[in-house]
């Protein structure tokens, strides 16, 4: 299976924005379902960023 490498720090970039966004939305009452969805988002970011460290140290390894 072909997974694409990532650069984990453009990826933690994109999560605190993301994290920011969702706060000041969530601070304005957002509606539920933007909120959630961003939340899903959140995570998956969050799982591709583990796994583009994940890759780096493996990369560095060998």
């Amino acid at each position: 299976m072909y997974r694409q490498h990532e650069d984990p720090r453009a990826l933690e970039k994109r999560l605190k924005e993301l994290k920011e966004e969702y706060k000041v939305l969530s601070e304005q009452s957002a509606d539920e379902d933007t909120l959630v969805s961003m939340a899903m988002d959140i995570e998956e970011l969050e799982e591709r960023v583990n796994f583009a460290w994940q890759d780096e140290e493996h990369d560095e390894e060998y």
